[in-house]
């Protein structure tokens, strides 16, 4: 077996095992929500439901409020084009990225090799996502 291999094989099994580890916390905080959910008796429960209902309106007016205001700040500040501070939050613009076609660059390096300086790579990275199904 090769080292490449060897190291595919250790990260499928710790991703397995990172699967069995979230799997135990969602089975755990539903078994903490069934417990909590069984001691409360179905007066209390149409109660709190009774409350979220009177409450959820003003909550979704205040997201869409938040969402709107939002938009509002960045549009500002991206025309500003610096970091404005607030109290408590801060409003920090970025330039758009730029993008170049590296089938097309590395043609032309052929013939201008001095592209290649201007060639950055950055640092590899990973993310661990749900494998879902057909993938």
């Amino acid at each position: 077996m090769t080292t490449e291999n060897k190291l595919e094989n250790k990260i499928v099994k710790l991703l397995d095992e990172l699967y069995i580890v979230k799997q135990a916390i969602v089975t755990e905080q539903q078994y903490l929500e069934d417990m909590i959910d069984n001691i409360i008796p179905d007066e209390i429960k149409e109660e709190i439901q009774g409350i979220k209902g009177e409450f959820e309106p003003k909550i979704n007016g205040e997201r869409e409020r938040s969402g709107r205001m939002e938009k509002a700040i960045k549009h500002l500040a991206v025309a500003h084009g610096s970091t404005v501070r607030g109290r408590d939050l801060m409003a920090v613009p970025a330039a758009g990225r730029t993008t170049w076609n590296k089938d097309t660059l590395q043609a032309l390096a052929i013939d201008n090799p001095s592209i290649w300086t201007a060639r950055k790579i950055g640092k590899k990275s990973c993310s661990i996502r749900e494998v879902k199904n057909g993938e």
